[in-house]
């Protein structure tokens, strides 16, 4: 069996660091931070250990979904228990 890079792993995983989520949304790691500061960014962090996680699944949406601000995003989902 064939081990895959991180690289490869990075094409199909379903949470991403903070880098990968910027590169899969094609802008910089540090307007991502600034984005999800300031709310532009709509889908929420998950936390996991130390670790700071977005979905794949719920990025690629909130992307369909043209890119609304985190209010109207988690309004548009009926999220009850997003926190931020």
């Amino acid at each position: 069996m064939q081990k895959m890079d991180r690289t490869s792993d990075n094409l199909t995983a379903l949470l991403l660091g903070a880098e990968q989520a910027a590169n899969l949304l094609g802008i910089g790691e540090r307007f991502f931070w600034s984005m999800h500061s300031s709310g532009e960014l709509g889908p929420l962090p998950i936390r996991l250990g130390k670790r700071t996680l977005w979905s794949r699944f719920e990025l690629t949406e909130w992307v369909r979904a043209r890119c609304p601000r985190r209010e109207q995003w988690i309004e548009s989902r009926g999220d009850c228990h997003a926190a931020v």
